[in-house]
């Protein structure tokens, strides 16, 4: 078995998304379905994502993703088509222990 699937419990947990388009969207409502409180780190994002960040109580950070972000997250999803910035995410949260 190369993979061990994992279930969390997200409900009201503060989990981060790395990009603000269609890809992060996608996960954004997965996360929302799990009730998890969504952050979003990126210059802009997709309306349909603004209004899952909203309903969640989560927070869109204007910005470029920096490791100060991960600070008392418990999952974090890099969401962009920048393999760079994902690959940058994964070793921040492997540092971290963070899934």
């Amino acid at each position: 078995m190369d993979f061990l699937p994992l279930f969390f419990d997200l409900k009201q947990k503060p989990c981060l998304l790395v990009g603000g388009g269609a890809i992060a969207t996608r996960k954004a409502r997965l996360l929302h379905k799990a009730q998890a409180k969504i952050s979003v780190v990126s210059p802009t994002v997709e309306a349909e994502l603004s209004t899952l960040i909203e309903r969640s109580g989560g927070e869109h950070i204007v910005a470029e993703y920096d490791t100060k972000y991960l600070h008392d997250k418990i999952l974090v999803i890099s969401a962009t088509d920048d393999e760079a910035v994902n690959q940058r995410v994964a070793k921040d949260c492997h540092a971290r222990s963070l899934p």
